[in-house]
């Protein structure tokens, strides 16, 4: 595809490695450009491999962009209007330098970096399930400060045909499955699954019977509100402008938290782009400050347009208080 793009005139900034689908957004923010295509399964089989298609503000196409790109795919009368040889200086390799860019972009958002230098060693699991997330998780949670990271070796290699799980969705207990056992193994305080493509994750942490127990996307969606709010407040840095936003389908507990705060809230339909939409539309008029859906996507702070588990993991993880409120509450 990069060459194809190279081919016919269009430059293109292409990473060099593997990286999670949030940098894609976030690069497409950082290079000022046009447009980006993201290629993943995301947390489908293989054989559902496809891409994923952003605008210049970074968040999927929505509408009329969508309708447009069909447009012009469909004016297309034969292949041989298109070119494919490559154009080398149409090409800028990204190479793992972009990382420390993004890493510390993210670090700028932490709320009480008190916490975490309170318990650094706080004892984490994290699985990539054999997808991106191992490229960027693991240095995120150590440039915030946790020393006490355990990976999942069994699932650390990337390999689409995702050999130790049947469906690499963190929303299932199979797929958890390998990273609960490491957590019991380890005493683990919170265990962390990615997806493939590292746009969303899975939470475990320990019931009242001591036994780890998967968070559903409600329950994360819901503590992780409280405590971005809850923390803003206390810092005395929630502003009027200051806004939240969940999809149709997403508990209305996260709305009713807001409107304690007197932080106003907003819905769209379901899926992240319309999230990154209303973002984009408020843009320098209102603060965003945490979003989210049922389905494990959830992003703080308005660095990318589209959900992001690496920015995610450090948040759940970031204070004590979010885990003995979900031990108190969510079971």
């Amino acid at each position: 595809m990069p060459i194809v793009f190279s081919a016919n005139g269009i430059h293109v900034f292409l990473f060099e490695q593997l990286r999670p689908t949030p940098m894609l957004s976030f690069a497409v923010r950082h290079y000022s450009c046009h447009a980006g295509v993201m290629l993943t399964a995301s947390h489908n089989p293989k054989e559902y491999n496809g891409y994923k298609a952003y605008w210049n503000d970074g968040g999927q196409l929505v509408p009329p962009h969508d309708k447009n790109v069909i447009a012009e795919v469909n004016a297309i009368q034969s292949v041989a209007e298109i070119k494919f040889e490559r154009v080398p200086e149409n090409i800028t390799l990204i190479d793992e330098s972009f990382d420390d860019i993004y890493v510390e972009a993210n670090k700028r958002l932490s709320i009480h970096p008190e916490a975490v230098a309170a318990q650094k060693d706080l004892k984490i699991v994290y699985s990539p399930i054999h997808g991106t997330g191992i490229t960027v998780v693991p240095k995120m949670l150590k440039t915030w400060g946790f020393t006490n990271v355990t990976v999942v070796e069994e699932q650390t290699t990337p390999d689409g045909n995702f050999p130790t799980v049947v469906y690499p969705n963190p929303e299932e207990e199979e797929a958890m499955s390998i990273a609960k056992k490491k957590g019991q193994e380890v005493g683990a305080d919170i265990i962390m699954a990615t997806d493939p493509d590292a746009d969303r994750v899975g939470v475990a942490v320990r019931n009242s019977n001591g036994e780890y127990q998967l968070l559903n996307g409600n329950q994360i969606g819901s503590l992780l509100t409280y405590y971005v709010l809850s923390s803003y407040k206390d810092k005395g840095i929630l502003k009027e402008n200051d806004y939240i936003v969940k999809t149709i389908v997403t508990t209305n507990l996260i709305t009713d938290i807001s409107e304690s705060f007197n932080v106003k809230s907003y819905e769209t339909l379901t899926g992240f782009k319309y999230i990154g939409e209303v973002m984009t539309q408020k843009l320098g008029q209102e603060n965003y400050l945490v979003g989210g859906e049922e389905s494990y996507g959830f992003l703080v702070g308005d660095l990318v347009r589209d959900k992001d588990a690496v920015n995610a993991c450090v948040f759940y993880c970031r204070d004590d208080g979010l885990l003995q409120k979900s031990r108190k509450n969510a079971f």
